[in-house]
Formats: structure tokens, C-alpha cells, sequence
């Protein structure tokens, strides 16, 4: 059972979500950003907003190998 009806936009441990953002102000740009978030194992979140799914995920490549060291 949810908590709450945003319940189901967290991540659960070790799964990735992500969706499209447009600018709210302008309404008829087709120009968006990527919002990612990756629930780790131990239960950290990272979360990071860019123009390529690509890029976020090079992002928490790296947060992934910073937390190893």
C-alpha cells in the first residue's frame, strides 16, 4: 500500500528512474531535460537533471566510483 500517490515515483534499492521535463513557461519549445534518479543499495539517492539520458547516467557512473573509493 502507498503512502502517499507519489509514493510510486521513488526509486526502489538499484533501480533507475527517469522522465522528460519541458519549461513550464514556455509551452511550445520542444527543447527538454532529462530528470534521473538511481536509488543505490545501501539506499542513497542520486539525482541529476540534464539534457541527455546519457549524460545522467555518465554522471552517477561516476558518483558510483566516487562511493567505492
Amino acid at each position: 500500500m502507498c503512502k502517499s500517490e507519489y509514493d510510486f515515483l521513488i526509486p526502489k534499492l538499484g533501480q533507475e528512474l527517469y522522465s522528460k521535463a519541458y519549461n513550464p513557461y514556455r509551452p511550445y519549445s520542444k527543447k527538454f531535460q532529462w530528470i534521473y534518479e538511481y536509488r543505490h543499495t545501501d539506499g542513497e539517492l542520486f539525482s541529476a537533471t540534464a539534457p541527455t539520458l546519457e549524460l545522467c547516467r555518465q554522471w552517477r557512473d561516476e558518483w558510483l566510483a566516487e562511493k567505492k573509493k
